[in-house]
């Protein structure tokens, strides 16, 4: 895909004479880059053709039980037919057009114009494939004009920003100048305020490493085990505490445009694979008790998070994702240690295997179904590592050992045959 740099002025700063805006260069015509093209062209034909196979599949009769079903995926399939449309068109007659005055981006179906006196800033809004240019107009309550940058560009292009105010440069700015003014309340001294940033800098780099590091060997490899879930268990605990004992140096948000150091990383990753290695590996007789626990802890997490950081930049928004991170986190704390700090002696169970099947998604999951034992009064379906679903056949019998947990949260590992070590 073709690369640009549109916003980029800095280069233009150490001229003799600051640089001005030309308006004798424009108006200019911008069409999608060729990468974009291909991407997106492909994407739209995609989805047409999908939208054209599934209409003559589906109009012709084939796995349709009655004319209502029929009808409505054929309705579906058309739909899709028209988004292929609409997107292959829409992409084709793409321009964006700068005038000495005025920016205006259309297509075959609208137009959108923004003259260049009525901006009061941009900004960049970064995405995985396509970013988007945004204008602030004045008065702010007027409609953001949104840009994706998916076309080919030139100097001139960059050069049209020339004098309208980069928002997220001055965000940028004004947030250094409140992490130098909150780091020099406690270390006076310019020279020792900015070794304390830089080393709040460094600092987090190291956990963002170590962060990246445990979740891929928790994520894939959890050898041994306890070291393993203990490594991405402390991670998010070091990034609460910092936060706390930090009085603003540190952020865990992850915001942009925000110059304090970020936990977001240390404190999401490894909490999101601890919750899934719970999830993934460990049974309990019962769930309500663990959910509740998990509920209670994860909101007195939330409220002390936003405690710790005054600046949040929207505390509602802000509470709901700590809580849904701290949710996973929480989980995957009392679920592991109830497990791994149990060592008291298990009651032994056997059962029958009922059958067994394998849930092929974006990860395979294993499961047997098990005949009625201890306290389940009913046959039931738990999943288990493939090396066991594989030993395993129907009509042969199972261990099920039932651990009291170390939080008194009961729970079970299933082995096969009488004889076999304990599955912990």
């Amino acid at each position: 895909m073709h690369s640009h740099e549109p916003l980029d002025t800095d280069e233009l700063q150490y001229q003799d004479e600051p640089p001005v805006f030309n308006p004798a260069l424009y108006p200019r015509v911008y069409k999608p880059s060729t990468g974009y093209l291909l991407f997106l062209g492909t994407a739209s034909f995609l989805c047409a053709m999908g939208g054209i196979a599934g209409i003559i599949y589906f109009g012709t009769g084939h796995e349709m039980t009655s004319l209502r079903s029929q009808s409505i995926l054929v309705v579906l399939c058309s739909l899709f037919l028209l988004l292929g449309i609409y997107l292959i068109s829409a992409v084709l007659t793409s321009r964006l057009i700068l005038g000495p005055d005025f920016i205006e981006v259309k297509d075959f179906l609208s137009s959108k114009l923004l003259r260049r006196s009525d901006i009061a800033g941009y900004r960049i809004l970064p995405t995985q494939y396509i970013s988007t240019l945004v204008f602030q107009p004045t008065p702010a309550e007027r409609k953001k004009l949104k840009i994706p940058l998916f076309f080919r560009t030139d100097a001139a292009f960059g050069e049209w920003f020339l004098g309208i105010p980069n928002l997220d440069r001055e965000d940028l700015g004004q947030s250094m100048a409140e992490l130098e003014a909150v780091v020099a309340r406690d270390t006076p001294g310019i020279e020792a305020t900015e070794e304390r940033i830089a080393a709040a800098y460094r600092t987090v780099k190291i956990l963002n490493w170590a962060a990246g590091i445990a979740s891929g060997w928790a994520w894939i490899y959890p050898n041994p085990y306890p070291l393993s879930m203990l490594a991405v268990g402390a991670l998010p605990l070091i990034a609460i505490v910092l936060l706390a004992r930090s009085h603003g140096l540190y952020q865990i948000e992850g915001r942009r445009n925000d110059a304090r150091p970020s936990l977001a990383v240390a404190f999401i990753f490894p909490s999101c694979v601890l919750a899934f290695r719970a999830i993934q590996d460990l049974h309990f007789l019962e769930w309500k008790p663990l959910l509740l626990a998990t509920s209670t802890l994860a909101a007195v997490l939330t409220i002390f998070l936003l405690q710790s950081d005054p600046h949040f930049h929207n505390r509602a928004v802000a509470a709901v994702s700590m809580f849904f991170i701290g949710t996973m986190f929480c989980f995957g704390a009392i679920a592991q240690f109830d497990v791994l700090a149990d060592h008291q002696a298990p009651a032994t169970y056997q059962t029958e295997v009922l059958g067994k099947r394998a849930d092929n998604g974006r990860t395979t999951t294993y499961y047997l179904r098990v005949a009625p034992w201890g306290p389940r009064h009913d046959s039931d379906e738990i999943a288990v590592s493939r090396s066991l679903y594989r030993a395993i056949n129907p009509g042969q019998a199972v261990s099920i050992r039932l651990y009291p947990g170390a939080l008194h949260l009961p729970w079970f590992s299933v082995s096969p045959g009488a004889a076999s070590p304990p599955s912990r």
